[in-house]
């Protein structure tokens, strides 16, 4: 056997032992900053009881949601009603991948939830941002109205880089919206309206598309199976199609 064999065959344990080393350290410095995280939270859960949790049972009711949110940022409109009633909804529901019970809109938040439901309303407060450049950008005649096209290439867009995404969404995603918004049935929505709409109907997308992937159930397979199953032999595939499924 030559010496060059020889070498090839000697174990690289120093090179093995030191990679070892580094990604036992990296998961106890990841663990450490949970830890941290978690005491900053449980922190934040405490003043925050201490404050608007008026009657001291150490859950939140809708009164005492609202006046917590609109506390943390007082340099927002108040919170809206039917954003209020999704995340007490959320927070007092059971969904998951295989059982979606509704939650009372009129229920306690446990302190718990409490900080998952303050972080879902902050992204929402995100998004809802973008979105108003977004509907500036398809609010070509600047009339503060959106025609139903414009809706739909505005609600394709908020999907980013998501192109599985983008292409699920249809005149269903659209009449949802609609539906919530248009109330004097002109087919056409202001921005007061369709914004918080829209940053609603962007989560429970986002949410319904966690839940599928989540279960090992990819969002968009199952739509073309669906649709596979529904259409008639040699028909065109229909242009309604929803992304909330």
């Amino acid at each position: 056997m030559v010496e060059s064999e020889v070498r090839s065959n000697v174990p690289k344990r120093s090179t093995a032992g030191g990679r070892s080393a580094v990604a036992a350290a990296r998961q106890i410095n990841l663990n450490n900053k949970k830890l941290a995280l978690e005491a900053k939270q449980a922190a934040k859960l405490d003043a925050w009881c201490e404050e608007h949790d008026k009657d001291g049972n150490g859950e939140f009711d809708r009164d005492e949601l609202r006046t917590l949110l609109n506390g943390l940022h007082p340099d927002r409109d108040p919170v809206e009603d039917e954003k209020l009633d999704d995340l007490m909804e959320r927070a007092t529901g059971v969904y998951t991948s295989s059982l979606t019970l509704r939650g009372d809109k009129n229920g306690r938040v446990t302190k718990k939830m409490l900080f998952k439901t303050v972080q879902q309303y902050e992204s929402y407060i995100k998004d809802q941002k973008r979105l108003q450049t977004l509907f500036d950008t398809y609010d070509t005649d600047e009339s503060g109205t959106l025609e139903v096209c414009e809706l739909l290439e505005m609600m394709r867009a908020s999907c980013g880089e998501d192109m599985a995404m983008r292409a699920q969404v249809g005149e269903g995603d659209v009449n949802f919206v609609l539906e919530h918004c248009d109330m004097d049935g002109d087919k056409k929505i202001g921005r007061d309206e369709v914004l918080p709409m829209l940053a609603i109907w962007r989560e429970l997308v986002e949410d319904i598309k966690e839940r599928h992937t989540s279960s090992g159930n990819l969002l968009a397979s199952m739509q073309a199976k669906d649709a596979k199953v529904a259409q008639p032999k040699g028909s065109k595939g229909s242009s309604i199609s929803c992304a909330l499924l």
